[in-house]
């Protein structure tokens, strides 16, 4: 069953391991490069040492300001997979009537639908896996530069969530293709569904944790001190006082909650663990349709087909 699956999607399967191998090669590089580049910008001994280093972070900032736009390009990825792998996993199997080939075999509704499914997600999000932690080797000492890896699309496509957003599109794609038995319908109805939930996501983000509370009234431009370079700023208030000293003296107070940069991995699971549940009851409900499918046709064609035994005898 497995080698027959991989038969019928080796075509999708090379292209995917095509872009693979790019952007994997795409982040290596690219990684190297800002290491020998930080190096030289005198940034990592700025660092140790507590000097000002804001020549070093605008002069890299200037050369790497143009990252976060393009890395974002990548969250576009586990759509297209819901798409144009999920969506059709089950819907073109229908539509060009493939499935009662495999299924008038000894193989199973319930094994076939499980092997598809199984080979899809696993090896794919393999692959998205070692993506998202490649792109956090890649783009760490940046940290100080472009902000921490909570801002923008930058937590999209880091740490482990890449992954399960991309086994939520597939479960999806190959859930509504199941319901919908055709396949431009289907990617069509993936595409709408997932940008969705994605967007959805996106603004509940930052209440998946508690964030901190601090009180500051030292800055050094409009930066802060006592946060750190990679801390996720969610409201700063001013409070009109000063934190210390008689009322008329020092700098206005302004209180910040913020979640701290060490507190990424906790949010990466947090948000994988929600959207790898839903592709869970996705699975479930993909399989429950394919198997039962039989149980509401089968009766109506062994009828039929008792019918005609009967006129020819």
């Amino acid at each position: 069953m497995m080698w027959m699956t991989w038969r019928q999607h080796r075509g999708a399967a090379w292209v995917g391991a095509t872009v693979l191998l790019a952007i994997t090669s795409g982040l290596t590089f690219l990684g190297l490069a800002i290491r020998s580049n930080v190096r030289r910008s005198g940034l990592s001994a700025c660092l140790r040492t507590g000097s000002d280093c804001s020549t070093a972070i605008a002069h890299l900032y200037r050369e790497y300001h143009w990252l976060p736009p393009a890395a974002a390009s990548l969250i576009v990825l586990p759509v297209l997979a819901g798409m144009f792998w999920g969506a059709p996993l089950v819907a073109r199997e229908i539509e060009t009537g493939t499935h009662r080939l495999v299924w008038a075999q000894s193989v199973s509704r319930l094994r076939w639908i499980s092997a598809k499914l199984m080979l899809m997600l696993a090896i794919t999000a393999t692959a998205t896996l070692g993506l998202g932690l490649l792109a956090v080797w890649s783009f760490q000492p940046l940290i100080p530069v472009l902000g921490g890896r909570f801002q923008g699309n930058w937590f999209d496509i880091q740490g482990i969530v890449p992954a399960a957003y991309v086994i939520f599109a597939l479960a999806l794609g190959a859930c509504i293709g199941a319901v919908l038995r055709r396949t431009i319908p289907a990617m069509a109805t993936t595409m709408v569904v997932y940008a969705a939930l994605r967007i959805s996501m996106h603004n509940i983000r930052q209440h998946l944790l508690s964030p901190n509370v601090k009180t500051i009234s030292t800055f050094i431009g409009d930066k802060p001190i006592g946060l750190g370079a990679g801390d996720w700023i969610l409201s700063q208030t001013p409070t009109g006082m000063p934190t210390s000293g008689p009322p008329t003296s020092g700098p206005p107070a302004t209180i910040f909650h913020y979640i701290p940069a060490g507190r990424f991995w906790t949010l990466q699971v947090l948000e994988a663990g929600v959207f790898l549940i839903v592709a869970a009851a996705l699975v479930a409900v993909c399989i429950t349709v394919v198997v039962r499918s039989r149980q509401s046709r089968q009766p109506k064609h062994s009828q039929l087909a008792r019918a005609q035994l009967n006129r020819v005898a």
